[in-house]
């Protein structure tokens, strides 16, 4: 009996104590806070800033060129980006985080995942909840695109939107909130692509470097300090980008323009020099895009939140067909060409061709006493940018007013050779576009603008003075192409007139040469036959 009393006894003590404890684990789970339940997190966005990248550069940017290949160019330029709007709550408010709290020591205490919902942070149901003792905490947010390594945090090229958010914040009694803003880890880059005349469709393209390149930023659990970096070859996703309309036949240039679905992402600090873009397909003007890369040069160094837009025109030879219309030759159909176009119509500028063909043999610029005599109204200069900025071959051949006695039409006058078989130019199919005007002999300002449309590095404008010498990059089989097929002759290697005029016995003339324009310094006397090549306005 003795026995049992005191084993009643040491159970009743054992009781009182488990339940001693378990008022006092009560009583310690009262003290910890239940940090989703409080409905205090808020999440705020960064506002990426077209500005920082856009400005950086200057606002006054010359568009970088290169060369595609078969007469394909892009014309490469850094636009600025859309704005966005300011901070805002819950931005991507269907976005995955990851949350976890540091304690002083900057140990990690407590981790909870979950979705930015209706303006509140809503825990996974599998995910543990966070309950912290009152106290102050390192909070850090991360989405989905940043890789939790347990002691540190790392992104890569790869990563889709990068973001992550560190707020230190003392939780205890009320009053109290974790409001991140999420910061961006990397720049985001989108292109634009504009074609002329013609459609683009299923085109897509990537992004990838040129050898070892920037690849992977690790951070430390704050998500404040980059503590090392690894290289490696960039590669980005897909870019896609929208057809454009169908295209109309027109008689002016129309500009057919898409903007890629998305954007890329890429860590800071990478160089626009090491990276490319490459189309992996798609159509322009016919022809495939496939393989074609361009350097991302424009872009500089990339920053941090910059948001970068590169827009690609892409230009191609057009022609003037014999219906008025301008189109690639590619996609002429049944249309005839008569012209390289070499100055675009718009609804407020005419449009400018050069002929297919040269007219050869017995084009003097004046016989008899008119080879003696000033031809054009203008007066005479021996100027040079007075005679490179001419422009009204026009004028010299069919007005009145562009002749030096003001009644004489040098079109009409047999006293002026070039000027009259410019004038009675043939190009061979009936021409029925009406706003087809009349041939006529180019001043040597309108030759400047047939060397900047068709020839290949070279700045037009920087030539000042009577140097014969135009350099470009030496004309190969393609400048040859754009006039042979067409059923036309090439522009190279033939002396031709132009309606400039360089003394009363002198007019101007020029040839193209495989590696530059050449000139004569003083003029050509003005008896002299060589060949016409005539223009026409549209």
């Amino acid at each position: 009996m003795k026995r049992l009393s005191v084993i009643a006894s040491i159970i009743g003590s054992i009781v009182l104590l488990l339940a001693g404890c378990s008022k006092e684990n009560s009583f310690a789970d009262k003290e910890m806070i239940d940090v989703e339940e409080t409905s205090r997190i808020l999440i705020n966005t960064e506002t990426y800033l077209p500005d920082q990248s856009f400005t950086r550069v200057g606002q006054t940017q010359t568009a970088e060129t290169v060369d595609l290949g078969n007469n394909l160019i892009a014309e490469i330029s850094l636009e600025k980006d859309e704005e966005e709007s300011g901070f805002t709550r819950a931005a991507m408010s269907e976005e995955h985080y990851t949350i976890f709290a540091l304690n002083s020591s900057g140990v990690r205490v407590a981790t909870m995942k979950g979705m930015v919902k209706d303006g509140a942070f809503k825990r996974d149901a599998g995910s543990p909840r966070m309950k912290l003792t009152p106290g102050t905490y390192t909070f850090v947010c991360i989405n989905d695109a940043v890789t939790d390594n347990t002691t540190s945090l790392s992104i890569t090229n790869s990563s889709k939107n990068p973001m992550i958010g560190t707020t230190q914040q003392t939780i205890s009694g009320d009053g109290w909130q974790i409001v991140f803003t999420m910061k961006h880890q990397a720049a985001r880059v989108h292109f634009g692509i504009t074609s002329y005349t013609s459609a683009s469709s299923g085109v897509k393209a990537t992004v990838s470097s040129d050898g070892s390149q920037l690849n992977k930023n690790v951070y430390d659990l704050s998500g404040e300090n980059i503590t090392s970096t690894e290289n490696g070859s960039v590669q980005s996703g897909e870019y896609t980008f929208p057809a454009t309309p169908a295209a109309t036949r027109s008689f002016y240039t129309l500009p057919y323009s898409a903007t890629s679905n998305n954007y890329q992402y890429f860590l800071p600090n990478l160089e626009g020099k090491d990276l490319k873009l490459t189309f992996n397909a798609g159509t322009v003007y016919g022809e495939s895009m496939a393989g074609k890369s361009i350097k991302l040069t424009k872009i500089g160094k990339l920053l941090r939140n910059g948001s970068y837009k590169l827009n690609i025109k892409l230009k191609n030879v057009l022609y003037l067909f014999a219906d008025g219309t301008v189109g690639t030759f590619q996609e002429k159909a049944e249309r005839q060409p008569i012209g390289v176009v070499i100055t675009d119509k718009t609804p407020t500028q005419k449009g400018l061709a050069v002929a297919l063909k040269t007219i050869t043999g017995g084009n003097s610029w004046a016989i008899g006493s008119k080879a003696h005599q000033q031809g054009n109204s203008a007066p005479i200069s021996s100027n040079f940018l007075t005679q490179w900025n001419d422009y009204d071959g026009y004028k010299w051949t069919w007005e009145k007013e562009g002749s030096a006695d003001g009644t004489t039409i040098k079109a009409n006058s047999t006293d002026f050779p070039a000027f009259y078989a410019a004038a009675h130019y043939q190009p061979g199919p009936t021409i029925t576009g009406t706003n087809i005007g009349k041939w006529f002999l180019p001043s040597l300002g309108q030759i400047k603008l047939t060397v900047a449309r068709l020839c290949r590095d070279v700045d037009v404008n920087a030539k000042t003075d009577w140097d014969p010498y135009l350099p470009y990059r030496q004309l190969d089989a393609n400048f040859d192409k754009i006039f042979l097929q067409a059923g036309g002759v090439t522009l190279k290697d033939n002396w031709i007139w132009t309606s400039s005029e360089h003394t009363v016995q002198e007019g101007h003339d020029c040839t193209f040469r495989p590696v530059w324009l050449e000139l004569d310094s003083y003029g050509y006397s003005k008896s002299a036959n060589i060949g016409v090549r005539p223009f026409v306005h549209f």
